[in-house]
C-alpha cells in the first residue's frame, strides 16, 4: 500500500493560545531613522484589487533606501521630493539611490501602487498548528486580510515606521487596523475608515469586512468589537473582560499603551495578534475557552510583542513571557495545584514533541510553525522566566518587567536587554541562567541513585546521588523528604553527572522527591510521560490499520484528513486483511475502526473496554451509535512508541472530529458525542526516576 504523505506547514507564525500571530515582513531593527506614511488605499472586493498611493516622509537617513513590497504589487510610478526617480527592484525589494543633494536631508516618496491579493481563503481548514494556512493576503467579499508579508504597502526598511491610512470600499465595509480611529471626510458611494498610528510598528496589518462595531469604555481604557454577526451578548463578554484584562496588566506592567483594544471577526478560523487589536475566525470566537484563556494571552501580547518589540536576532522571547504572564499566571491564580500542573504540562509538551537532536536554543526560536517550535519558544522560555522568577523573588521579577515596559516601550528588546535588566535589578550576575538556558540548546536529564537511610542518633540519615547524562547543567534542586505527618526540603548542588546529598532529619521519611513541584526545566523521563495527543503529533511516521469492506473508503477518508491535522510527515496505510505480526512491532500505530483483531495492547489496563454497541471508559458507559473515542495507549514492545484508536460513531461526525483532536495534545483519551467532547483525561504516570519511597514502618539500617 502505498504511503500517503502529509505536509507540514512551515510559514514563519507567532502564536497566541488557540492559533498564531503571523510573523511576516521585515526583522526588528534598531530604529535609526523614521518613516512617516500617509497612506490612501482603496479595496475592491468583486476584482480583489488594492489601489494605494503612499506618501512617505523619511527622516534622519542618508544613502540607498530599500523597500519591501508584495510580488504581487506593481509600482506605477515613484517620486522623491516631486521628481519621478529610477529604481531597481528584486522580487519583493526596491532599492532606492538617493541623490546626492538629499543625502543627508528629509526625503519624501510618492508612490502609487496596485495589486491584486486573492489567496484561497479556507472554509473549513484542517492543520490546526498553523492556521494561516497560507493565507497573507485576500480580498473578497467575504472579507479582506492583508498581512505585512503580502507587501500590502511599501515598507522601508530600517525604519521605525508610523502610519496614517484611510482605506475606502463598498458602502456599508469598515477596515480596521492598529492605532486610534479618527474622522475622515466622507467619499459619495463609498465607506471610509481611517487610522492614526503614533507608535512604531514594526508589520502593519489590514482586515476589512462588515461589522457590528460596538465599543465600552472604564476610564481611559477603550475596548471594541468588531464582529461579522450581530451577537450583543458575546460582544458584552468580549468587552467585559477585555477591560478587566486590560485593568490587570496596566497594575503589573504599567499603563495600556496603544489607544484601544479590539476583539475582531474574522471570515475564516484564525487567531491572529496585532498590536491593539486581535483577530478570531468565527467559530473560534463563540469556544467557550478563548475568554479565559487565549484572550488574557493576546491582551499581554500588547505589552510584550506589540508594545516592547522584539529583537528577532536573538531570539523571539515575546512568546515564552507571554505565555508566562497570561496562559500559565491564570492557571497559578487558581492555586498551587493548577500551577503545578501547568508547569508539568509544559515538561510533558517540551519531551513529547521535542526529540533528542531536534533542540535549539532560545535565540534562533523567532515564531511558531510545528509543534517542535512551539515547545521550545512557547514552553521551554515559559520554564525560565518561571526560573528566573524564582531566582530573583516575586518582587523583583514583577517590579523588573514593569520598568522594562516602561523603558523599552516600543524598542527593539533582545535576550541580552533581558538579561541586563534583571541583573541591574537583583545586582548579581545571571550569566551562567541565561548562558544555559536561553544560548544552549537541550534541557537536564535527571535521576536518583543509591538512596539509603539510617538511624543516628539524632534522628535520621538520607544519603543519595542525583545523577544528570552529559552534558550536565547547573542546578539548585530542592529534595523533599516527607512523612504523613509533614516535610523538610533542602536545596542540592549539582554541576556535573554525579552530586552526592547527606541530609539530617529529625523523622523517619517515607518518601523522597527531587523537585516535587516541577520548578526546574527538564527532559521527563519515559515513566513519567503517559502517551497523549501530543506523542501523535510529534510523530514523524505512523501506520493507520483501516477496516476491510465497504467502511474502508470512508475511513481512508478520515484517516488523511485526521493525519493532516495532526501535521505527521508519513502516513502508511493497511487494511485489516495486511495486519501481520510484524505490523504490531511498528512504534506507532493507529487503529480506525480495525475491529475485530487481536489487538497488541490491553485495553482493559487502561480502563477502556470494547463491546459490539458500547465501551466503557473509567466505569462510564457509552454506546457506540453516536460517540466516538479517541485514545492513546502505551505500546508493549515500543516504550518510545504508541498504539492509538480512533473509534468513530457517527459517520457524518467523524471529519470534524479529526480536525478537533489536536486541540487536545495533552490528553491521553477522549470522548466525543457526535462532534462535541464530553470526556477528556490522562493516565496516570506509572512512575518517576526522581522519586524513592519506602515502607511505612521498615527496619532502618544503612540498606534500606
Amino acid at each position: 500500500m502505498a504511503p500517503i504523505r502529509t505536509k507540514r506547514n512551515l510559514l514563519p507564525f507567532r502564536s497566541i493560545h488557540i492559533g498564531l500571530i503571523l510573523l511576516l515582513g521585515l526583522a526588528g531593527n534598531a530604529n535609526a531613522f523614521e518613516a512617516a506614511h500617509e497612506l490612501d488605499v482603496h479595496l475592491s472586493p468583486k476584482n480583489a484589487r488594492l489601489d494605494g498611493v503612499d506618501r512617505i516622509s523619511v527622516t534622519g537617513h542618508s544613502g540607498p533606501l530599500k523597500l519591501y513590497v508584495g510580488t504581487r504589487t506593481t509600482i506605477d510610478s515613484l517620486k522623491v521630493n516631486g521628481v519621478a526617480t529610477d529604481y531597481t527592484r528584486r522580487g519583493r525589494w526596491i532599492t532606492l539611490e538617493s541623490p546626492a543633494s538629499h543625502s543627508k536631508g528629509d526625503l519624501l516618496l510618492t508612490i502609487r501602487y496596485h495589486g491584486r491579493f486573492a489567496d484561497p481563503a479556507p472554509e473549513d481548514p484542517v492543520n490546526t498548528d498553523n492556521p494561516g494556512f497560507g493565507v497573507t493576503g485576500t480580498i473578497s467579499p467575504r472579507g479582506t486580510l492583508l498581512l505585512a508579508g503580502a507587501g500590502w504597502y511599501p515598507s522601508v526598511a530600517g525604519a521605525a515606521e508610523r502610519f496614517r491610512i484611510e482605506v475606502t470600499g463598498p458602502p456599508g465595509a469598515v477596515a480596521v487596523t492598529a492605532g486610534r480611529a479618527v474622522p475622515a471626510p466622507p467619499r459619495p458611494g463609498l465607506a471610509v475608515s481611517a487610522w492614526q498610528i503614533d507608535n512604531p510598528v514594526e508589520r502593519l496589518a489590514l482586515v476589512a469586512g462588515r461589522f457590528n462595531v460596538r465599543t465600552q469604555a472604564a476610564g481611559h481604557l477603550q475596548a471594541a468589537t468588531y464582529f461579522l454577526m450581530n451577537d450583543n451578548a458575546l460582544a458584552d463578554q468580549y468587552l467585559k473582560a477585555s477591560l478587566q484584562y486590560l485593568a490587570d496588566y496596566e497594575t503589573l506592567f504599567g499603563p495600556y499603551p496603544f489607544a484601544k483594544f479590539a476583539v475582531v471577526e474574522n471570515f475564516f478560523p484564525t487567531g491572529y495578534g496585532f498590536p491593539s487589536y486581535t483577530l478570531i475566525g468565527g467559530r473560534v470566537l463563540r469556544l467557550p475557552f478563548i475568554i479565559p484563556t487565549s484572550l488574557r494571552h493576546e491582551i499581554a501580547h500588547c505589552w510584550w510583542g506589540n508594545g516592547v518589540l522584539v529583537d528577532y536576532a536573538d531570539g523571539n522571547w515575546s512568546e515564552g513571557l507571554t505565555t508566562y504572564v497570561s496562559d500559565y499566571r491564570f492557571r497559578e491564580l487558581s492555586g498551587a495545584d493548577a500551577a503545578r500542573n501547568s508547569r508539568r504540562q509544559m515538561l510533558r509538551n517540551f519531551t513529547e514533541l521535542v526529540p533528542p537532536g531536534d533542540e535549539f536554543p532560545l535565540t534562533r526560536f523567532t515564531s511558531r510553525s510545528d509543534p517542535r517550535t512551539k515547545a521550545v519558544g512557547y514552553d521551554k522560555a515559559a520554564m525560565v522566566f518561571h526560573m528566573l522568577r524564582q531566582r530573583v523573588g516575586d518582587p523583583t521579577f514583577w517590579a523588573t518587567l514593569k520598568r522594562i515596559a516602561g523603558e523599552r516601550m516600543f524598542k527593539s528588546t533582545s535576550w541580552g536587554d533581558i538579561q541586563a535588566a534583571f541583573e541591574s535589578a537583583c545586582e548579581c550576575s545571571l550569566d551562567t541562567f541565561f548562558r544555559q538556558w536561553v544560548r544552549r540548546s537541550g534541557a537536564p536529564q535527571l535521576s536518583l541513585d543509591a538512596v539509603a537511610r539510617e538511624k543516628t542518633p539524632g534522628g535520621v540519615r538520607v544519603r543519595g546521588v542525583i545523577r544528570q547524562r552529559a552534558p550536565a547543567f547547573t542546578l539548585e534542586l530542592p529534595v523533599r523528604l516527607s512523612d504523613r505527618a509533614g516535610a523538610h526540603t533542602e536545596t542540592i548542588f549539582v554541576d556535573a553527572a554525579e552530586a552526592p546529598f547527606d541530609i539530617r532529619i529529625p523523622f523517619v521519611p517515607e518518601r523522597l522527591e527531587v523537585d516535587p513541584a516541577f520548578d526546574f526545566f527538564r527532559r521527563l523521563a519515559p515513566e513519567e510521560m503517559p502517551p497523549t495527543i501530543n506523542r501523535l503529533k510529534s510523530a514523524r511516521e505512523i501506520l493507520v490499520v483501516l477496516p476491510d469492506g465497504p467502511a474502508a473508503e470512508q475511513a481512508r477518508a478520515t484517516a488523511t484528513r485526521f493525519g493532516r491535522a495532526l501535521g505527521v510527515e508519513r502516513m502508511e496505510v493497511i487494511t485489516t486483511a495486511q495486519w501481520s505480526p510484524e505490523s504490531a512491532r511498528r512504534p506507532n500505530i493507529v487503529f480506525m475502526q480495525a475491529e475485530g483483531l487481536v489487538l497488541p495492547v490491553d485495553m482493559g489496563a487502561d480502563g477502556v473496554t470494547f463491546t459490539a454497541g458500547s465501551f466503557t471508559l473509567n466505569a462510564a458507559a457509552y454506546e457506540r451509535r453516536g460517540h466516538t473515542y479517541v485514545g492513546v495507549h502505551p505500546h508493549p514492545e515500543r516504550p518510545e512508541g504508541f498504539i492509538a484508536f480512533y473509534l468513530f460513531g457517527r459517520d457524518e461526525a467523524r471529519h470534524r472530529i479529526a480536525t478537533k483532536v489536536p486541540h487536545y495534545g495533552r490528553y491521553s483519551y477522549l470522548v466525543f458525542e457526535d462532534a462535541r467532547n464530553v470526556a477528556k483525561g490522562t493516565w496516570p504516570s506509572r512512575r518517576s526516576p526522581l522519586i524513592h519511597t519506602w515502607p511505612a514502618e521498615p527496619p532502618l539500617n544503612a540498606g534500606n
